[in-house]
């Protein structure tokens, strides 16, 4: 029988260097994403007080209006940046199956400083490296995330 706890994986040991420890690590991440779909990750060495302001940042974020989100909408073209309303995504269609679409909302961003290299900026990149999309409101959002 398959356990549907959400693993908590600590990282800290990644930090060392050690390729053993960054194999087990691995192998957990792995794990946790072939079966449940989600893990904590905790000794990442992120302040708590900036994971609170960030959790507050996007609280009031997701709290505003569809409208205000709107404004910064993913689009085909950038589907990885922006705002996601309910029902836009699928992780479904991401594994070629027709389902319902998911019952949640998100915001995407990708790289905050990404250089002048080539290799970031042609056509194969844009996806990936897209400029990020920032609403207005909360001002805290960027400012926390970035």
């Amino acid at each position: 029988m398959h356990d549907n706890r959400v693993p908590v994986i600590d990282i800290a040991p990644f930090f060392s260097g050690n390729e053993s420890s960054k194999r087990i690590i691995g192998r957990q991440v792995d794990a946790a994403l072939r079966t449940i779909g989600f893990m904590t990750i905790v000794g990442h060495g992120v302040p708590g007080a900036l994971i609170q302001r960030a959790r507050s940042a996007a609280l009031e974020f997701f709290n505003g209006s569809l409208a205000e989100k709107m404004q910064i909408a993913r689009t085909p073209e950038q589907p990885s940046r922006g705002y996601s309303w309910v029902g836009n995504r699928s992780l479904a269609y991401s594994l070629g199956q027709h389902a319902p679409p998911d019952l949640q909302e998100g915001f995407a961003m990708g790289p905050i400083d990404v250089s002048d290299d080539t290799y970031y900026h042609g056509a194969d990149a844009a996806r990936f490296f897209a400029p990020n999309l920032w609403p207005k409101r909360p001002a805290a959002l960027r400012e926390v995330l970035a």
